[in-house]
């Protein structure tokens, strides 16, 4: 029975406590993200899969003109932690699936102007903190993401 005991308690002292997580894996799965970007937010999930790639169902709300502007963007990108730490996310596709001004429905040719956009300026390298339950992604101008679980 003591060596039972002795063999237990030596086991607890070697065992490692905790393994800190890779910032990698802290960032898989799925992110409720918020961006405020002038007089726009942009909120909803954005999902880190394990082999690089990341899908995204965001809705774009604030004023265009004095109007009130929502529209809904679902899309997919790559992301990948550099070297230096930072995290690059690119924008491959984008779909603005819906959207409307001043309480009128947008129409399909703006919906696709704003596809364009997206994707054009869909390529970003940012300093970024992740923890279990939130992540901050850094504009470089003082604002950014900010993401919970």
């Amino acid at each position: 029975m003591r060596i039972v005991a002795i063999t237990a308690i030596a086991t607890m002292l070697l065992a490692p406590v905790s393994y800190a997580q890779p910032p990698a894996e802290l960032l898989l799965g799925e992110w409720h993200c918020s961006a405020p970007a002038e007089d726009l937010v942009s909120a909803g999930p954005v999902v880190y899969l394990a082999d690089g790639t990341s899908t995204f169902d965001q809705v774009v709300t604030g004023k265009v003109e004095g109007m009130d502007v929502m529209v809904r963007v679902v899309g997919s990108g790559t992301w990948e932690i550099e070297d230096n730490g930072q995290l690059t996310d690119r924008i491959l596709k984008a779909e603005a699936v819906e959207g409307t001004i001043g309480g009128g429905p947008l129409p399909k040719d703006v919906l696709g102007v704003f596809e364009t956009e997206v994707v054009a300026n869909g390529l970003s390298t940012s300093d970024f903190t992740v923890s279990a339950s939130e992540l901050m992604i850094s504009d470089g101008e003082g604002g950014g993401s900010t993401c919970k679980r």
